[in-house]
């Protein structure tokens, strides 16, 4: 099964923390992914050792949630910060 990663949108990011995982969002959208259950550990892993790197900050932390069938959607949490990400099922 394939899937389809997309940043829809995001506010403006307030401190490092949110600026080093938008960068991190915008390089993992727009990908075709094989696994999704490996994709969203990377994910939450990579989230968390965004937050660790940047102490300072009011920790994040990535939970997903199925917004339609087939559709997941990223939540970010402990921040005033939206993200809009999504994770797409492919059609094959």
């Amino acid at each position: 099964m394939k899937y389809f990663t997309h940043l829809s949108n995001s506010n403006m990011p307030k401190n490092s923390l949110q600026k080093e995982m938008l960068a991190f969002l915008e390089d993992q959208s727009n990908r075709l992914i094989e696994d999704l259950e490996d994709f969203k550990i990377f994910l939450r892993n990579k989230t968390r050792k965004i937050s660790e790197a940047n102490r300072r900050c009011k920790p994040i932390s990535a939970s997903f949630y199925q917004s339609t069938k087939g559709t997941w959607g990223l939540s970010l949490s402990g921040t005033d910060w939206s993200v809009s990400f999504y994770i797409y099922k492919v059609k094959e």
